[in-house]
């Protein structure tokens, strides 16, 4: 073999390898299997908050609400779908990582809010955690616009 050959080869080899392990065709790779993924976590997110919604409303007129096991396990429920929404961002196609993260932050807060809740467990705490549960469904809602329309099959900008 020459020394050109040689090259060649070599050349070629690693331009093969940069290709298939390039942070483009893995990030390709995993926006298919963001779609599905997404679909099943925004549907069980949807129906935690409705949940969270019916503990609130108890909480607003019995704040010792916030002290049942029932709810500390609902808000460490809700802890784990702010991780699970996190990590999501890793597989979101790049137009969408942005409002997965503002997503994420948004549920981040709505969860803190309910965590504080119940942190005296004597009801001083609710109308400031109520705020911030507010402030994070915002969030939340922002964010989860753009996923909505591309889990619907709407282009994205």
């Amino acid at each position: 073999m020459t020394a050109r050959t040689t090259l060649f080869l070599f050349s070629s080899l690693f331009a093969l390898l940069v290709v298939a392990f390039s942070p483009v065709s893995a990030r390709a790779e995993s926006a298919t299997s963001y779609r599905p993924a997404m679909r099943a976590l925004v549907g069980t997110i949807d129906a935690w908050i409705v949940e969270l919604d019916v503990q609130l409303a108890a909480v607003n007129t019995k704040p010792e609400a916030a002290c049942s096991e029932e709810y500390a396990v609902l808000v460490s429920r809700g802890a784990t779908m702010v991780d699970d929404l996190r990590g999501t961002a890793l597989n979101a196609p790049a137009a969408l990582v942005g409002a997965n993260v503002l997503a994420a932050d948004g549920l981040g807060a709505i969860v803190t809010g309910a965590a504080e809740m119940s942190a005296g467990c004597n009801g001083g705490s609710v109308a400031n955690s109520l705020s911030r549960v507010e402030d994070g469904r915002a969030d939340y809602a922002q964010g989860m616009m753009k996923i909505r329309n591309f889990l619907t099959g709407l282009r994205l900008r």
